[in-house]
């Protein structure tokens, strides 16, 4: 039976992550420049220029999808 399986032993509370968090830096996906952020500091100030940036790209890739799968 389950209760008696032992408890999680210690006071640290798990933790949840992604695989991104143990890079120190990323790519920006406006202009592929380094960064620590999602969206570098110089595009963040652009935020329209980023959602059509990020718009094509998605658009571009689907198309790319979809002749794959032809």
């Amino acid at each position: 039976k389950w209760s008696s399986c032992p408890a999680a032993v210690g006071d640290e509370p798990l933790r949840k992550g992604t695989i991104s968090q143990y890079f120190t830096t990323l790519h920006c996906p406006v202009c592929d420049e380094l960064t620590q952020l999602g969206v570098c500091e110089r595009c963040r100030a652009e935020p329209q220029r980023v959602a059509v940036t990020l718009h094509h790209n998605l658009r571009v890739w689907e198309q790319q999808q979809d002749q794959l799968l032809k």
